[in-house]
């Protein structure tokens, strides 16, 4: 017996529906702990990493599966990681190039946004081959993420092996 596939909307926190996060929950068998990547972006991506959400489906084979609260806080992310997270969604150039316009500011990245940045740049690098302005822009972005405060990045590494994902983009 099996709790039904399920999901959890966690609003931004602007308000903005447009940066809406749904976590999808998969069918779960009873005594089953599901555990699920944070989404990052609108295509199934996820943030990468120990970027997950959990949900416990408990109950009994007698009054069947019940879903208990899931635990969705490493998947609250900030309205800016959102924004990050949503450039997967756009066409190649203008994901590197809006990229690079939001990781200008190293002092606003945080480990999450580190993260989501990492996961943007290295759904580019198959796209870039050839394009020397892109390219050239691809690593100026890399250039914004690595002078960020050296805690963000360690604890970005920790989270969500970043510095090695740049590495092999």
């Amino acid at each position: 017996m099996a709790a039904p596939s399920n999901f959890t909307i966690i609003p931004s926190h602007s308000g903005n529906p447009n940066l809406t996060i749904t976590i999808v929950w998969p069918e779960t068998n009873i005594g089953v702990l599901a555990v699920v990547d944070c989404p990052c972006g609108t295509n199934g991506t996820s943030g990468g990493g120990k970027l997950q959400a959990t949900r416990y489906c408990g109950g009994d084979f007698t009054n069947g599966a019940v879903w208990d609260a899931p635990d969705v806080m490493r998947c609250n992310f900030s309205d800016l990681a959102r924004t990050i997270c949503r450039l997967k969604d756009l066409p190649v150039g203008e994901r590197v190039r809006e990229l690079e316009t939001l990781t200008s500011d190293s002092s606003a990245l945080g480990p999450t946004e580190v993260a989501a940045s990492v996961s943007v740049l290295v759904s580019a690098t198959g796209e870039l081959e050839g394009n020397i302005t892109l390219t050239t822009t691809f690593l100026d972005t890399v250039d914004n993420i690595l002078v960020v405060n050296q805690k963000v990045l360690q604890e970005s590494q920790e989270s969500s092996n970043t510095s090695s994902r740049i590495l092999d983009a």
